[in-house]
């Protein structure tokens, strides 16, 4: 990865996606342990971001795995599905129910395509006899069409492949087709609503491309500080971004990998690391102040513990 001109990352971005990349290694070597990392900066635009790739390029395997291993079995009524067809273009619809074929007894899958799906009882073009239609396709051929459940945020319209197949390329070249037709989450950020477009920036180059269009839909979930959560959100990793991110929403959010991202001149910055630090050290908690194996620049603190 270098910076849009084809330059080296500076050092604390290299840092924060190698730190992100050690973490994502870190979740696959050790499941269930459940991790803290706490990072202070003189200034943390684009640091989640660069964690956050980090993160993604390193267990991106397991996203792949999720698609492959899918139980089309198993889907019910109002599942939200994403499949690829042979002209390598993403299709969404939802799931409807399933039937047997009356001479062969086959299963088949019947779906409603997601532009159907939208229209609801508006008709179709302003037409009001044209009534959105359900599609069906046998069990088999769905399955050889790599379908998967749909759990990302909201969708308008289904995402040409096109837009983001590069990305995805650079990260996993022998699947990312079966990654683009999945979108279950790796990451929640929780903190600035610029956290998003910052996995969009023009500022980074992935292999000479830029990740464009909606990666940000893709493998991550945010959460505005502000926002009142009413259940418990799952996700491999949880970044917060600032310093009313964590202490607003860390029960709410349950991640093996957690990385606090502090602003060290916000005055409410200093008080959440000392507010975290004394929580762990009074419970005996012991804190790690480098990384294992990576180069630490001398403009960033750092903290890491384990819960018991």
């Amino acid at each position: 990865m270098t910076v849009a001109g084809g330059a080296p990352l500076p050092d604390w971005a290299q840092f924060m996606l190698d730190l992100g990349r050690h973490s994502g290694l870190e979740y696959l070597q050790f499941p269930g342990h459940k991790v803290w990392k706490l990072v202070t900066a003189p200034h943390r635009g684009m640091a989640s971001a660069m964690f956050a790739l980090g993160f993604m390029e390193a267990t991106v395997g397991l996203v792949v795995n999720d698609v492959l291993n899918t139980d089309l079995t198993k889907l019910k009524q109002g599942d939200r599905i994403t499949w690829r067809h042979q002209n390598n273009q993403v299709e969404c619809g939802i799931f409807k129910r399933y039937s047997a074929d009356s001479k062969t007894g086959e299963p088949i899958l019947h779906y409603q395509p997601l532009r159907e799906a939208l229209r609801g009882d508006k008709g179709f073009a302003g037409n009001s006899k044209r009534k959105p239609y359900t599609s069906s396709r046998r069990l088999k051929d769905a399955q050889a069409w790599q379908l998967s459940p749909y759990d990302g945020e909201d969708f308008s319209l289904p995402r040409p492949m096109s837009n983001n197949i590069e990305f995805f390329k650079s990260f996993y070249p022998t699947s990312h087709f079966e990654l683009l037709c999945n979108t279950k989450y790796s990451i929640c950020m929780v903190g600035r609503p610029a956290l998003w477009e910052d996995l969009r920036s023009h500022e980074i180059s992935i292999s000479g491309e830029n990740p464009a269009g909606d990666v940000s839909h893709y493998l991550t979930k945010y959460f505005s500080a502000d926002r009142d959560v009413l259940e418990l959100f799952n996700a491999r990793c949880c970044v917060y971004d600032g310093s009313n991110s964590y202490p607003k929403l860390k029960n709410f959010i349950h991640a093996q990998q957690n990385l606090i991202l502090l602003d060290r001149w916000e005055t409410g910055s200093v008080s959440s690391v000392n507010a975290f630090v004394a929580d762990y050290q009074h419970a005996g908690v012991n804190i790690v102040n480098s990384p294992k194996s990576l180069n630490m620049p001398s403009t960033l603190e750092y903290a890491e513990w384990r819960d018991a």
